[in-house]
């Protein structure tokens, strides 16, 4: 099974095992980044940051990747190890790119257990992308925090459109990528 989610700002494609549903392949570029400033140096010159992940070759993502790291089943995430989950940001104004990645933790511990806000609405929660124990370069544009979701559902608010799920597996729920349309 193939997924493929585009926008404006960029593309995300998810690779699921024909047999187990497993994602085995997830992939993510474009000009994902808002460095939430507008001081010099922050960004390109059309305000944004472009990145790209992927979970590597032999670390599928687990069903709780926002609180793993990148050798072992995260998204979004960055190590130098073959094989493992690699994160870039392309440095404004050159050619070159920096390993950055997502701040993770445990989503269990940021927010309610039973996974809804004062609304009684799902939570969406901004992820943080930096150099993990060194700069921060911003938030991930459009794209949030959720869980309890597979990959593939369309979310709907009231009956309106809100965005889609990239999560860890077509057929079971656990921590999920929700992308506003």
């Amino acid at each position: 099974k193939v997924f493929m989610w585009e926008s404006q700002e960029g593309c995300v494609l998810q690779v699921c095992a024909a047999t187990t549903a497993a994602t085995m392949s997830a992939v993510a570029f474009g000009a994902l980044v808002d460095p939430l400033s507008t001081a010099a140096g922050t960004a390109e010159s059309d305000g944004r940051v472009y990145m790209m992940t992927g979970t590597g070759a032999t670390s599928n993502m687990s069903a709780t990747w926002t609180s793993n790291g990148a050798s072992d089943g995260g998204w979004f995430s960055h190590t130098t190890s073959n094989n493992t989950c690699h994160s870039g940001g392309f440095n404004n104004g050159a050619t070159t790119v920096t390993g950055i990645g997502r701040y993770y933790g445990p989503l269990g511990t940021v927010v309610p257990a039973n996974w809804v806000n004062r609304g009684s609405e799902i939570p969406r929660i901004p992820i943080q992308i930096g150099v993990l124990a060194g700069t921060y370069w911003g938030q991930l544009r459009e794209m949030l925090y959720t869980s309890d979701s597979s990959t593939g559902l369309t979310w709907r608010y009231l009956g309106v459109e809100q965005g889609y799920i990239a999560a860890y597996h077509p057929t079971t729920t656990g921590d999920s990528l929700f992308m506003k349309v």
